[in-house]
């Protein structure tokens, strides 16, 4: 049996302080077919001089260079445009990974031909190499046990499900998802796994094989020239761009089926809390108290808060009841819909064929 051509996208910028960790880690797999995508976007710090050099030796390597920056998203459209392989995943140059890591999830999914992405438990250290916690998905949070709907719920709660973006897709999977990212919203990255999250099944190897580095600032404050967002987290404004930006995601994906896209309220209720809190319930109210009213301004800001506050307190009583009323509901829904839409889907054909006949 051949082995299926996995490729490895790695797109980076200024990466030179961790990339020869990564680029060692990834080219001593002892998965014997697979190929390096290497992506530099205009790296200043010596990045691309050390690709060279790794390439110079091992031709599994293929290097790819934009002269001025381009920003994340196209780097990591790039490197999975060209693509060659039945399965890809994205790799981070700061993180690194043990010698059977693709073999495992390439074995998974093997098995698996329901599957579209499968991943590994993960140890998560500090940018100073300090452990911080591992990550495994035991019990009842186990992706092999768990529906496509608990899975977009757990997806929208920022959970560590997100993880599962560095794991191995199926390339065409992948390649119909990604053109519907906005790469300018907040958590992109989060609201592409909720659609990947409704698209497919996962699947989980419980074992340690990626190990991921967690940085205390994010992304785009230690890169802030990586991409132009038009929001950033706490902006006013930032819960409802999330809302538009993943309902425009889920309702044009052609990787989800139409039936399967009624699920996408389950996850707005997530936002509750900061959608209320930006919605101003009464607007020329609360405009009054922060800006016009003639006290003290720390009076002001005491009520603004408690405003603020209460109606936080409100979006966490109305999502827990909305979840004990319609949860079950939407569990059903997700469980049986495939069978009901088969079952129209007959009858409608049988009922053409009667009209026709």
């Amino acid at each position: 049996m051949i082995d299926p051509l996995v490729s490895i996208g790695l797109p980076v910028r200024n990466g030179a302080d961790f990339i020869r960790r990564a680029l060692d880690s990834l080219l001593a797999q002892d998965y014997p077919n697979f190929e390096l995508i290497v992506s530099d976007n205009a790296s200043s710090d010596g990045t691309w001089e050390i690709f060279q050099e790794y390439a110079d030796r091992d031709d599994r390597i293929r290097l790819l260079r934009y002269s001025e920056n381009q920003g994340a998203n196209e780097n990591y459209r790039r490197v999975l445009h060209e693509a060659q392989g039945s399965y890809f995943m994205w790799a981070a140059a700061d993180d690194y990974w043990a010698p059977g890591f693709v073999s495992a999830l390439v074995k998974e999914l093997e098995e698996h031909p329901e599957s579209g992405v499968t991943m590994c438990a993960i140890d998560v250290l500090d940018e100073h190499a300090k452990p911080l916690y591992t990550v495994r998905f035991e019990g009842a949070g186990n992706p092999n046990n768990m529906s496509r709907y608990e899975l977009y719920k757990k997806m929208n709660v920022w959970t560590t499900y997100h993880f599962y973006i560095y794991g191995l897709f199926r390339t065409e999977l992948l390649r119909k998802a990604f053109p519907l990212i906005d790469p300018h919203s907040w958590a992109p990255d989060i609201m592409f796994m909720c659609q990947i999250a409704l698209a497919t099944r996962f699947r989980y190897v419980d074992q340690v094989l990626h190990v991921r580095t967690e940085w205390s600032q994010v992304a785009y404050e230690r890169h802030p020239d990586m991409a132009p967002r038009k929001i950033a987290y706490k902006d006013k404004g930032v819960w409802w761009d999330m809302l538009g930006s993943m309902s425009r995601m889920i309702l044009r994906s052609p990787i989800i089926p139409w039936y399967r896209k009624f699920l996408l309220p389950a996850g707005f209720v997530q936002y509750l809390p900061g959608l209320l809190s930006e919605t101003y319930l009464f607007v020329p109210l609360t405009e009054y108290w922060k800006h016009k009213m003639p006290w003290r301004p720390e009076e002001r800001e005491r009520l603004w808060t408690t405003y603020l506050d209460a109606t936080g307190k409100f979006a966490g009583i109305a999502r827990k009841n909305w979840f004990r009323i319609y949860d079950p509901i939407y569990r059903t829904y997700d469980k049986y819909s495939p069978t009901w839409v088969r079952t129209w889907a007959k009858a409608l054909k049988n009922a053409i064929v009667r009209i026709r006949g």
